[in-house]
C-alpha cells in the first residue's frame, strides 16, 4: 500500500503539473498537485501495517489455564505463533 501512494502521488502530481501548462488547465491542475502530494506524504510516513496480538487461555483439566499470544494475519486473519515472521497460511509478512 505505501508504495502504491507514492507512485500514485507521483502520478498525479505529474498529471497536475501537465494540466497547470495552459490558462484553463491550472484550474484543474493545482487541486491534482495538492492531492498527489498528500498522497505521497501518506505513503512516506505510513508505517505500514500493524499486526494484532491475541491471548489465547486453554485450561487442561483442572490445572492453571495456559496463556500463549497469537499475532493475526491482516490478508488472511489466521492465528500465528507470536515469534512467527510470516503467516502460516498465506505467506504474508507480519509486521510487529
Amino acid at each position: 500500500m505505501r508504495a502504491g501512494l507514492l507512485v500514485g502521488g507521483v502520478i498525479v502530481v505529474l498529471l497536475g503539473w501537465s494540466l497547470t501548462l495552459t490558462l484553463i488547465g491550472a484550474l484543474i491542475g493545482l487541486p491534482f498537485i495538492l492531492i498527489g502530494g498528500i498522497m505521497i506524504l501518506v505513503g512516506l510516513f505510513s508505517s505500514g501495517r500493524k499486526t494484532e496480538q491475541i491471548i489465547v487461555s486453554q485450561q487442561v483439566g483442572h490445572s492453571e489455564p495456559i496463556q500463549r499470544i497469537h499475532v493475526r494475519c491482516l490478508k488472511c486473519s489466521t492465528l500465528n505463533s507470536e515469534d512467527a515472521r510470516y503467516c502460516s497460511k498465506c505467506g504474508a509478512e507480519l509486521r510487529k
